[in-house]
């Protein structure tokens, strides 16, 4: 028997359940981004991504990455993040991680996306948070895609759009709460239902203003074109010119010696 099995020989019954929830709590503690720029909703209602809150293009459709939803745990205390564990919806409900300084960790879910038309086309972004209006909107997309399946097992990927809708709290003010807009419905490879070909790459462009004329400048018209317009220019040009060259010969005159 080795020295390890030894150590280990009279470890407790509920060892393992211990470990996990120890491991969990570890991992809560660690912030580690992975590169992808953040999505979010903005207090006025607008939609954002990055570090630049570069300002999401209405009506740009994007894509969610089904693979990518997740539900776990995220501390945060007075705007600073203190920790946060995220798992696959598909594995089993990780366990609450302890309290930071006797804040609780609350629940969140999220997904990454991608955009697939207008002026963000290619951005790939992560969409996560734990409000109750995202929860709320991340439920009924949950809904969708189920009710979805349910009648088609290949076309089940949601293509969405993303819009606003606010309310007044009495604490806080106005509220604004996410709503995921499901416009088409795509498979694992990208392409969307009702297209003939793969759509991620050549996804008709959003619905957006039309890009603003370029205005004509007008051209100076010459100064043959001016004489031949109006003959008493060439007058004037010519009185000009010789009064200007007086004003240079008096400056380049000397001073008259006393």
């Amino acid at each position: 028997m080795t020295d390890i099995v030894k150590t280990n020989a009279n470890l407790p019954a509920d060892f393992g359940a211990n470990l996990m929830r120890g491991l969990a709590d570890t991992r809560a503690a660690i912030v580690v981004a992975d590169g992808k720029p953040f999505f979010r909703l903005l207090r006025d209602g607008t939609y954002v991504f990055g570090a630049g809150n570069e300002e999401v293009q209405d009506g740009s459709r994007w894509a969610v990455n089904l693979a990518s939803m997740c539900r776990g745990w995220v501390c945060w205390i007075d705007g600073e993040l203190q920790g946060q564990v995220m798992a696959s919806v598909q594995a089993p409900r990780l366990p609450q991680p302890a309290p930071v300084n006797g804040t609780a960790y609350a629940e969140q879910f999220g997904f990454d996306i991608v955009c697939l038309t207008g002026t963000d086309k290619g951005v790939n972004a992560q969409y996560k948070n734990n409000s109750y209006g995202f929860k709320k909107a991340f439920d009924q997309l949950c809904s969708d895609i189920a009710s979805r399946y349910v009648t088609d097992q290949r076309y089940y990927w949601p293509i969405l759009t993303f819009t606003a809708e606010s309310y007044d709290h009495k604490r806080y003010g106005e509220i604004w709460n996410p709503i995921f807009n499901v416009v088409a419905w795509a498979d694992a490879e990208g392409n969307i239902a009702g297209q003939a070909k793969t759509a991620i790459d050549d996804a008709p462009a959003a619905d957006a203003a039309p890009a603003k004329p370029v205005a004509k400048r007008s051209r100076k018209p010459t100064l043959a074109e001016e004489v031949a317009a109006d003959p008493a220019v060439l007058e004037a040009q010519t009185a000009r010119a010789a009064e200007a060259q007086k004003q240079v010969q008096g400056q380049r005159r000397r001073p008259v010696a006393r």
